[in-house]
């Protein structure tokens, strides 16, 4: 449940909007009295200490952190998204912004989420929209950050994101936890957080999207039809793979020194048995006994800065066999995609082709894909590009052996149907031109809310680690084409 802006119209240009609720929308009432508080302001010491933090607290180079620094260059500037005809918006409290102003931003906007010279003409073709603002982006990242500092013993927070379609704070409350909007915002306004910038959310608790994949036999199936969950070479994304339990093979890489490099691919952490350590866990396509790689590179677990539990970048690099680092064996930066597509529920098994993926940092709204075991290709959009969650004790087993609450931090927040087995699946954009042609990986799947192990039709939504995220915490230099060194 949440509030949200609702896009009314179009004029010269400017997106105009009234602030609507549908109807499972939780919002704050102004008429409620609180206990009373003055707004933070942005001048204020306590402001100006927690903006401060954010070079702490943010992931560097992950989307807040872009979108923080391009608020400091550019006042009012609260973000951009992707709207459903494709168009990029600019959020800005400065909505006269001048074209040349607009054409800046989005050009260094794109450098730095690496996006590729196609989608870059697509978006320049298209032309750019201005989504009037309350709050700049670094206004609304400061609340958040003062939301987990403060309140994170208090209430049970198991989302927070910067929104900036929304232009709010939004905070996820788990769905049967006994506490509502009406507890929040006395709090709210209490930490000097304007009621305005908040939206309240309840949701399924995340979970870890692992488990045994069951017999994902279609009832169509012929013997020509090869699936995903079948023995498969060449190797790419969205195969299973198994290390006495199935998940998904997210995607091969190439890793190690330029013009050195070797073949392996990238999935959950999760899935090896234990996070933030190497523990060389074996494994098969599509069973053990089909030997492929073992466990090479765990991304360790970090303090965060905002909460009491432990960071995870839920992400581990496999090395393959001598027997698969070879050309015709395995496909580095290849997902296969399927025999169809659905935004709905689980998609195709069968295998139908490859799609060759580049590398781009999350943008709201971006139209996703993702090849899983469990629920096969599903399609959707990025509803948070960078969004902190909890995982409740018990979900993933750290090194010591104990499975206290951990924390995902930056993770993208996407609508493409998951469920249990699906992790470790990437997520990717494909970019039309006109047809297919080629993509850009943004993360691996790591958790879900509404998805039910046991039901394979029941799915949710999927909470993915971001590339950006994978590329600077790993030791080991990955890229998806081979890096020569400059040859």
């Amino acid at each position: 449940m949440v509030s949200r802006y609702i896009l009314t119209t179009i004029f010269s240009g400017v997106l105009l909007f009234s602030f609507a609720s549908c109807d499972s929308a939780d919002i704050a009432d102004p008429s409620t009295p609180q206990k009373a508080a003055l707004p933070l302001q942005t001048n204020s010491s306590e402001f100006i200490q927690a903006r401060k933090q954010l070079d702490v607290s943010l992931i560097p180079k992950s989307i807040d952190d872009i979108f923080v620094k391009l608020a400091d260059r550019f006042d009012g500037f609260g973000g951009v998204y992707e709207n459903e005809e494709g168009k990029l918006v600019l959020v800005s409290r400065q909505p006269e912004h001048t074209r040349v102003v607009q054409a800046e931003i989005v050009a260094e906007l794109s450098d730095l989420i690496e996006m590729d010279d196609r989608s870059r003409n697509a978006y320049s073709g298209k032309g750019i929209l201005i989504q009037p603002a309350t709050y700049s982006f670094t206004e609304l990242a400061v609340y958040r950050d003062i939301i987990e500092k403060n309140l994170w013993d208090d209430i049970p927070l198991v989302l927070t994101d910067v929104n900036e379609r929304q232009n709010a704070v939004v905070i996820g409350l788990g769905e049967s936890a006994g506490i509502s909007s009406d507890d929040v915002i006395p709090m709210m306004a209490g930490l000097g957080i304007p009621l305005e910038a908040i939206a309240i959310e309840k949701l399924p608790v995340p979970q870890r999207a692992v488990g045994m994949s069951p017999d994902l036999e279609p009832a169509t199936r012929t013997v020509q039809t090869q699936q995903i969950t079948d023995y498969v070479r060449p190797l790419a994304g969205g195969l299973k793979i198994d290390r006495n339990g199935g998940c998904t093979l997210g995607i091969p890489v190439w890793y190690g020194n330029p013009g050195n490099q070797t073949r392996g691919f990238l999935t959950a952490s999760h899935c090896t048995g234990f996070v933030g350590i190497n523990n060389g866990s074996q494994w098969g396509q599509p069973l053990l006994r089909d030997s492929i790689g073992v466990e090479f590179e765990d991304l360790p677990l970090t303090d965060c800065d905002t909460t009491p539990y432990l960071c995870l970048s839920d992400a581990s690099l496999i090395d393959l066999n001598p027997g698969h680092d070879d050309a015709s064996i395995t496909l580095p930066g290849h997902v296969y995609l399927t025999d169809f597509s659905s935004s709905t529920g689980p998609g195709g098994y069968a295998v139908a082709s490859t799609l060759t993926l580049g590398v781009q940092s999350p943008l709201m709204g971006l139209d996703v894909n993702k090849v899983g075991v469990r629920t096969g290709w599903t399609t959707g959009e990025i509803t948070g590009t960078c969004v902190n969650i909890t995982l409740s004790a018990g979900q993933v087993r750290h090194p010591d052996g104990t499975s206290p609450p951990t924390r995902l931090s930056c993770y993208i927040r996407a609508d493409t149907p998951v469920n249990s087995g699906d992790s470790g699946s990437a997520l990717f954009h494909i970019v039309f031109d006109p047809s297919p042609d080629g993509g850009n990986l943004l993360g691996i799947l790591s958790a879900c809310s509404g998805c039910d192990p046991k039901v394979t039709s029941q799915t949710g939504i999927g909470y993915y680690v971001s590339w950006s995220n994978i590329n600077q915490a790993m030791i080991q230099h990955i890229t998806m084409f081979e890096d020569q060194g400059g040859l």
